[in-house]
């Protein structure tokens, strides 16, 4: 009897702190902004310094949801994944807490009688002891469906406080 009230409190008590866990923000929740940015084998950094890209994970009710912005307000901010000078279509969202990644895939909306299309894949993951949040954003040109060429951005977010 006794053994069995003991293996009730720890019971308990393991689930009190795996919920507390879930509770509490996670190493991809919070504020990030763009270090680094890179592309082909080159290494300059293109990263914009005076007003720099900024991205955000946040809770949305039992969900973690992302903005983008650039520059230090954030009252302009866009859902992420989004493009400033183009509408698109999203195709995949994934924000996976418990893996510390995520990754979206969408697509620009052709202007009107257009057959020149942008697919858009961003992947990035939490590293460095959730320090970092590094990624690639891989953008191919579809020319009538077809591909007509393509590059990867090398990304590095640092986070903020």
């Amino acid at each position: 009897m006794k053994d069995s009230r003991i293996r009730s409190i720890l019971a308990g008590a393991l689930l009190s702190v795996a919920a507390v866990g879930a509770l509490q923000a996670g190493p991809l929740e919070g504020r990030w902004l763009l270090e680094s940015q890179s592309y082909g084998s080159g290494k300059a950094n293109q990263a914009h310094v005076a007003k720099p890209l900024r991205m955000e994970f946040y809770r949305d009710g039992e969900t973690l949801a992302g903005r983008i912005w650039f520059g230090g307000d954030h009252a302009d901010a866009l859902p992420w994944p989004s493009l400033v000078l183009a509408p698109l279509r999203s195709e995949e969202v994934v924000i996976s807490p418990a893996e510390d990644r995520v990754r979206a895939r969408y697509r620009t909306v052709p202007a009107d009688g257009g057959d020149v299309v942008l697919e858009i894949t961003e992947e990035y993951r939490v590293t460095d002891g959730g320090t970092t949040l590094s990624g690639s954003v891989t953008v191919a040109l579809l020319r009538g469906g077809k591909p007509a060429g393509s590059y990867v951005l090398e990304r590095r977010f640092r986070r903020e406080p």
